[in-house]
């Protein structure tokens, strides 16, 4: 028999349940090894678009939250939000910056050494799952009327480890799939998804 290189054994061996599903539709009840390489490809482009798209709403109310507050969080269209709307509110911002990147830094080295251990998708979907609560708790400040600069402090930290898991993972996953000859040309191609995701991420 011949041997199989690392990419083909994951097509022969690996079959997650959503693979199953789509081979049902399928008439001769397999998908091809291209098939699997372009779903690999499709797939880890949205993955990663999303992550990117993610961090782009923070960024884009900084602005709004450090404006002058008038006092009440329904006042007025241009007031900010406490505890940003201070004469401190562009340090604080910056501080909450800080812990995200540092965090997010340090988590890229670790989420890294992991993903070689741990199963890539289990892991790049707690990171996705990770990132999507801890974007939606940045917003949920709003409407249940939290002031608390360590509740935005925690949740920042918290979002930038989850968003370290990204990187690495897709990267991994990409490489699996694809022979060192493409990569580069697959490379190019799928790096995109960082200006799609902003681009979404401001809308």
């Amino acid at each position: 028999m011949a041997s199989l290189t690392s990419s083909e054994f994951l097509y022969v061996e690996i079959k997650p349940p959503g693979i199953h599903f789509l081979e049902r539709f399928k008439r001769s009840g397999k998908l091809s090894f291209k098939q699997y390489q372009a779903m690999v490809f499709v797939l880890t482009f949205i993955a990663y678009l999303a992550f990117h798209a993610t961090r782009k709403p923070n960024s884009i109310v900084k602005g709004t939250l450090s404006k002058p507050s008038t006092g009440h969080f329904k006042a007025a269209e241009n007031s900010g939000w406490a505890p940003f709307d201070g004469p401190d509110g562009t340090a604080l911002l910056g501080q909450i910056d800080l812990a995200f990147l540092s965090v997010y830094a340090v988590g890229m080295f670790v989420a890294g050494h992991l993903g070689d251990r741990l199963d890539l998708r289990t892991f790049l979907t707690i990171g996705m799952i990770g990132t999507g609560v801890f974007t939606a708790l940045f917003g949920v400040a709003f409407w249940a009327n939290i002031h608390s600069f360590y509740y935005f402090l925690a949740i920042q930290t918290l979002a930038g480890w989850f968003q370290s898991i990204g990187w690495p993972c897709v990267v991994a996953v990409l490489g699996n799939w694809f022979d060192k000859k493409r990569r580069g040309v697959i490379m190019g191609v799928w790096s995109a998804h960082t200006s799609i995701g902003n681009i979404i991420g401001s809308l």
